[in-house]
């Protein structure tokens, strides 16, 4: 199963650039891993429900059904790092093609979204 990272809207911080690289190559290491960062919606609005659906839009149409979604929520699920790794583990030997880790825009997600999620985490 492959890993994927993805993130709605890139960073211009060059610390943030740097460690990001560092725990890529060393999750690599591991297990097939990727990052993406997917655009913002380009919208000339300040209206939270506008800005979500059309990044629901573009989220959907890049997702499959037989991915796995997780998103990072802070009122997902909580963890300890041993029940994280056991939680990990299971979905790693599940019959997924991809588990597609997801961080929302500032916004956060919308509707359909959170309805297409297989799990939410806070971490």
């Amino acid at each position: 199963m492959k890993v994927e990272f993805w993130v709605i809207g890139k960073t211009n911080e060059a610390y943030l650039e740097t460690g990001i690289g560092i725990f890529e190559k060393r999750l690599r290491r591991y297990l097939p891993f990727q990052m993406a960062v997917l655009p913002d919606a380009k919208l000339k609005t300040t209206d939270g429900d506008l800005l979500k659906k059309e990044e629901a839009k573009l989220l959907l149409a890049r997702l499959a059904p037989e991915d796995f979604l997780v998103l990072l929520d802070e009122n997902g699920q909580e963890f300890t790092s041993v029940g994280l790794a056991d939680w990990l583990e299971k979905r790693l030997s599940g019959s997924h093609r991809r588990l597609v880790f997801l961080v929302g825009g500032a916004f956060g997600f919308a509707p359909e979204i959170y309805a297409r999620a297989n799990a939410k985490i806070s971490l």
